[in-house]
């Protein structure tokens, strides 16, 4: 197998071999396997040589899944929410009309994704083959109401 497509490793694999299947140049190369190790899908696990380091991910994307979501929690969805709080108690110590409307709309807004992240935070609790049952099943029924909604059209 050599195309980046068709390649799959069950073992740990170094950099130059992964640079060769996907065709990318060192540069590319490790700035993709920094932003990867930042969020925690792979880690390295040795040195194949002076300018190679050998990386491995785990064989579950659900581990891989899950510990993406947490990532982005941390880094995007709090300051995100931060930032909403920070708007809309601005807006709110304005005193023109306009100030009043921009409140409520970053308090909807503020609302979504509160409410989103409740969602998250729910999820977080559950096991991961409870989360994975209800996302099958999730799955499964948005099928069947696509399959059901393009028949009756």
């Amino acid at each position: 197998m050599s195309t980046a497509t068709s390649t799959l490793w069950q073992k740990p694999v170094a950099e130059a071999e992964l640079g060769d299947a996907l065709a990318l140049d060192r540069v590319a190369l490790g700035i993709a396997l920094a932003w990867l190790a930042d969020f925690r899908l792979i880690a390295p696990v040795g040195a194949a040589d002076a300018h190679s380091t050998i990386w491995r991910t785990d064989s579950d994307p659900w581990d891989l899944l899950l510990r993406a979501l947490e990532e982005r929690q941390r880094r995007e969805v709090g300051p995100a929410l931060d930032l909403l709080r920070d708007c809309r108690r601005a807006a709110l110590a304005e005193r023109g009309r306009g100030d009043r409307v921009v409140a409520a709309q970053v308090g909807k807004l503020l609302a979504l994704a509160e409410d989103l992240a409740a969602i998250n935070m729910q999820a977080r609790r559950l096991s991961p083959r409870a989360l994975r049952h209800m996302v099958g099943f999730g799955g499964r029924a948005a099928r069947f109401i696509d399959r059901t909604l393009r028949r009756s059209r």
